[in-house]
């Protein structure tokens, strides 16, 4: 008995601790992620994201109980677009169109970083005004700004979707 109460416990703790990190994370970005999301174009778009917002990391995985970045993208291209990537960073530069210019960055896009080493190892869905979402390690599924010195230092290409004919 004693043990079931220690593991609730931990359970609640850990809960209260996770929900202190999202609350302060808002503050520091200045913003609530959902009220962003509510000034997306595509409304489909913007649901799916609504639905996938703080979705805990899980390498490997694509499902709304974790999900890597490769898998977080892909499972929104099919969910939106009805577009099958692969779920594999590296790969899904190969069927875009790389833009020039960050500000050619058009909501949709993808954003690869080049975080681990030279080789590309983090995507993310463009949305507006400079802020992309993804599947970060340590707060899951989240919006990011491509300003914040991290991703500004990281950041390698943006591109566009190419549909094949």
């Amino acid at each position: 008995m004693k043990r079931i109460k220690t593991y609730i416990l931990s359970a609640l703790l850990l809960l209260v601790v996770q929900n202190s990190i999202s609350n302060s994370r808002q503050l520091i970005k200045g913003f609530d992620d959902q009220d962003f999301v509510c000034g997306i174009q595509n409304e489909v778009l913007q649901q799916k994201i609504m639905e996938w917002l703080g979705t805990p990391y899980k390498g490997g995985s694509n499902s709304l109980q974790g999900t890597d970045c490769s898998g977080f993208v892909k499972m929104i291209y099919k969910e939106v677009f009805n577009i099958d990537l692969v779920h594999s960073s590296r790969e899904m530069i190969k069927y875009v169109k790389i833009l020039k210019k960050k500000s050619d960055l058009k909501e949709g896009d993808l954003v690869f970083f080049k975080i681990h080493r030279r080789k590309i190892s983090h995507v993310g869905i463009y949305l507006r005004d400079g802020y992309f979402v993804h599947s970060s390690t340590s707060n899951g599924v989240e919006i990011a700004s491509l300003e914040t010195a991290y991703y500004r230092k990281t950041y390698y290409r943006g591109g566009r979707v190419m549909l094949s004919e």
